[in-house]
């Protein structure tokens, strides 16, 4: 209850209408048209939540191998960029750190079916393909295609020392299955195998 002297509390939302009413003039406050289009009142804090969750499923985790093998202080994220609006289709770039001997690809935190279109090596002077058999820990559905049926999918690669690059780029496609999918994915491979 307002203690506001003579009016009661109908009588002061009336006036504040009133009032809003002759400075909004014709035009329609938020709340008036949240109202009119019966919507319900969504907190900005989960909207940021949701938008952090989901860029933190699109992320690609990078690790780096220089001689002691593969840990999270030698990793680290990067956004992935859409090759084309409303394709699958995805690429990556970073740098490798000095006496790089191998690095790893986490492509995603789920499961996954990823097709590595290619992979390239560069420097200052330009970049070349480096191949693209590497290592990981899925099954091979296709020449270049790869199911993941768990959470945490990943491909390794041996940095080439004659083509010594600086910086790295990938280009794949990615769709991202529910986990029984990816198991009967992979097992249906290896009966047909």
């Amino acid at each position: 209850m307002l203690h506001a002297g003579e009016w009661n509390e109908d009588e002061m939302r009336a006036k504040e209408e009133a009032f809003q009413n002759r400075v909004t003039k014709s035009h329609r406050s938020m709340s008036q048209m949240r109202d009119s289009i019966h919507m319900e009142v969504l907190p900005l804090t989960d909207a940021v939540l949701n938008y952090q969750d989901g860029q933190a499923k699109e992320r690609v985790q990078i690790y780096f191998d220089q001689g002691s093998g593969f840990s999270e202080e030698n990793s680290f994220f990067v956004m992935p960029k859409e090759a084309e609006k409303d394709s699958e289709e995805r690429s990556i770039a970073f740098a490798l750190p000095e006496g790089c001997r191998s690095f790893r690809v986490d492509p995603a935190m789920e499961s996954c079916v990823v097709t590595i279109k290619e992979i390239y090596g560069g420097d200052e002077n330009g970049e070349v393909p480096i191949g693209n058999k590497p290592g990981h820990n899925g099954c091979k559905a296709g020449e270049k295609t790869y199911v993941f049926a768990h959470e945490d999918p990943n491909f390794t690669f041996v940095v080439p020392e004659k083509k010594n690059p600086k910086q790295i780029r990938m280009v794949y496609e990615i769709a991202k299955v529910p986990h029984k999918m990816a198991e009967d994915m992979c097992n249906r491979k290896k009966r047909l195998w």
